[in-house]
């Protein structure tokens, strides 16, 4: 698992390190009104700490005959059928049985959390995963440990909280990411809502052909998209649930609390190729410091 698993997917936020850092920022939210870039002084460490927890399993979007030769090598048996082309998850029964016995939990429940939030990245590979931003990495890992947790239930689902409780910071705003208050940042003038909804917007067109419409046609368009949200704006603040704005942009309070919501628009965004926009690194950026300081306020 040690030699499959990348080194830049070993760098982590320490949950302690992740308080202090909300503590701080809020405290100098309130002498200053500057606004700063998103995550701006935390910076992720090296940690031999979380490698048993994190190099558990392992998601490769393409077992290819480069990676089967060392694999083969180095492996005391293969199962039939193991090693083929294709997308594959890796999982380590040590450490599997090493993190159950920590925590009195059973092994085979501890093995489903792992196989779940590894089956969750393959349900995500929609194109490239943003692993070198924090951000990307923050976004990414909580969804996985969401759609994870919706597996279980009762005492089951406490025990997988348990566990993630063990692991880095960013895995752990698995709750937060689905939520209304982390997903849509808020300001007085509804400023934030507007540069989101621009964000969906032009997915939304891309994803019908957009490219090709006449500039002074998708300005004609959003102007006119902008001006009814701003209408809605005060009635979204106040809770009521509203139709849908756009097949992408559910607004409708029901569905915001399903966190696949958030999961289908990280996947489009991934398969458009839209996280190496200014414009949306941002908004993924400032999402990720929401979901953090709900998570570790």
């Amino acid at each position: 698992m040690d030699y499959l698993y990348p080194p830049k997917r070993l760098l982590f936020l320490a949950p302690e390190q992740v308080q202090a850092w909300v503590r701080a920022k809020r405290e100098r939210e309130d002498r200053e009104d500057e606004d700063r870039p998103p995550l701006r002084g935390l910076d992720t460490i090296p940690s031999d700490a979380y490698r048993e927890v994190v190099a558990v399993g392992l998601y490769v979007s393409n077992v290819d005959h480069a990676l089967q030769k060392p694999l083969r090598d180095r492996a005391e048996a293969e199962p039939e059928g193991a090693l083929r082309n294709g997308p594959g998850i890796f999982l380590c029964p040590e450490r599997v049985l090493s993190w159950g016995d920590r925590h009195g939990i059973d092994p085979s429940l501890v093995l489903d959390k792992v196989y779940y939030h590894e089956l969750a990245h393959a349900f995500m590979d929609t194109g490239p995963t943003p692993y070198d931003e924090l951000w990307g990495r923050i976004v990414e890992e909580s969804l996985a440990n969401w759609l994870s947790y919706q597996r279980f239930s009762g005492k089951e689902a406490r025990w997988v909280q348990r566990l993630i409780q063990d692991e880095p910071a960013e895995y752990q705003g698995y709750l937060a990411v689905g939520q209304w208050a982390g997903w849509w940042p808020s300001t007085e003038d509804g400023t934030d809502l507007i540069r989101a909804a621009h964000f969906w917007f032009r997915g939304f067109f891309t994803g019908l052909g957009g490219r090709r419409l006449p500039r002074w046609v998708y300005r004609e368009l959003w102007e006119t998209y902008e001006a009814f949200i701003r209408r809605w704006y005060r009635i979204l603040e106040w809770g009521f649930p509203v139709p849908p704005l756009l097949p992408i942009l559910p607004l409708n309070s029901t569905q915001i609390k399903d966190g696949l919501v958030p999961v289908q628009i990280w996947r489009r965004a991934k398969a458009r190729n839209l996280l190496t926009e200014d414009e949306n690194r941002w908004f993924w950026a400032r999402l990720a410091e929401r979901v953090l300081e709900e998570t570790f306020a």
